[in-house]
């Protein structure tokens, strides 16, 4: 893990393999922040994914529970161990659980980011726009995506959807 720490307020960790090193100018920091807000955006669109694996295995629900959430990020092969959350493996926690459970889970994994800035991106993302939503309005969003040809690249991944 490489850590970054640019005026006091921005902090990066980069993940790279043993071995590997970045140097980093004022011009790469901002794609760097550029590719990671890509990044983010591509990771939620893989994390609607999971909302018709978690109906199918649970049922319609309010609130699905942390070990749920977990379960079915493994099926679609989205994460490896839960033993690592990301940050963007927390907007899952913010998408499909409850306010407090997200929050346990982020913070248990040292993601500081808020539950109600998770929503916000996943929001913008999904919606197009900021707004509240519940998991009725997820899933009307995300048919509707998927209907419209707005499906996430992930799909043409080779992963097993037929569940």
């Amino acid at each position: 893990m490489f850590s970054l720490v640019l005026q006091q307020e921005c902090h990066y960790n980069i993940k790279l393999p043993p071995g590997y090193f970045v140097v980093l100018t004022l011009c790469s920091i901002r794609k760097f922040t550029m590719l990671k807000r890509l990044f983010r955006r591509w990771k939620i669109r893989q994390l609607t994914r999971l909302l018709k694996d978690l109906r199918a295995q649970y049922g319609k629900k309010r609130y699905y529970s942390k070990r749920e959430v977990e379960r079915a990020l493994k099926r679609k092969r989205l994460i490896r161990s839960t033993s690592h959350m990301s940050a963007n493996n927390c907007y899952a926690y913010a998408m499909y659980c409850s306010p407090q459970v997200s929050a346990r889970a982020c913070s248990t994994a040292g993601v500081d980011t808020s539950y109600a800035s998770m929503r916000r991106d996943i929001s913008e993302v999904v919606f197009g726009r900021q707004r509240e939503f519940d998991m009725s309005s997820l899933e009307q969003a995300i048919h509707a995506n998927n209907n419209s040809g707005n499906e996430s690249d992930s799909d043409h991944h080779g992963s097993d959807d037929s569940n």
